[in-house]
């Protein structure tokens, strides 16, 4: 919902939608938020950025984690070498909680769940290749590819309106969730790991190609 930006992105930066599902998040945000000015309900918003970890079957993930754990290229939605922010599905079930059951100073406003230090895209399937015992095979999503992919595939389909996020560095500011609570980050390694056993466990999710292999 911030839009295109090259700078962090903290609770106060412009909201500049630039797709339909930025749009339709600026208006729930505005409409939750204002009815909480109005009294109606106690609120409180947890933003975070591009999901991963067990469990989550989105572009990045089928498309890196399942290519990973069968030697095959994996394919990075956009600039594999920008830096990138990514929340750990964990981290923010545990901080979305934390936040539901924090005092009323933290309600009526928006906070970013907790994230890991930046990595780029090519780091960070470096390091999946590397946990799953195969040597790094990195490609990437171009513009025509997606074109293509979106006719088959819904996940490319629902995805391919964000793919600007990776054609920019997309790096989120959690300072302010951090001064206040207590939920923190996970470390790559360790997501990766726990990811790459998630998928391991089922045979079918490593068949799984969201994109070419």
């Amino acid at each position: 919902m911030y839009g295109r930006v090259d700078t962090p992105m903290r609770e106060d930066t412009t909201v500049a939608p630039v797709s339909g599902k930025g749009v339709l998040r600026a208006w729930l945000a505005e409409m939750v938020l204002a009815a909480h000015a109005r009294g109606e309900v106690e609120t409180v918003i947890g933003r975070a950025p591009e999901l991963w970890g067990p469990g989550v079957e989105s572009l990045l993930a089928g498309g890196i984690f399942a290519a990973a754990a069968q030697g095959r290229t994996a394919r990075w939605p956009g600039n594999p070498d920008l830096a990138v922010t990514a929340g750990y599905t964990p981290d923010v079930g545990a901080a979305l909680v934390e936040l539901a059951l924090g005092p009323p100073s933290a309600t009526g406003r928006v906070w970013h769940t907790p994230v890991p230090p930046p990595i780029t895209g090519r780091e960070f399937v470096e390091q999946v290749f590397r946990a799953a015992g195969h040597a790094p095979r990195v490609g990437r999503i171009t513009p025509p590819m997606v074109a293509a992919l979106r006719l088959v595939s819904p996940i490319v389909r629902e995805g391919a309106e964000l793919l600007y996020q990776f054609e920019q560095p997309f790096l989120v500011d959690d300072s302010a969730f951090r001064s206040v609570f207590s939920t923190g980050a996970t470390d790559w390694d360790t997501g990766i790991a726990a990811t790459l056993d998630w998928y391991r466990a089922d045979p079918d999710r490593t068949r799984r190609r969201p994109v070419p292999a």
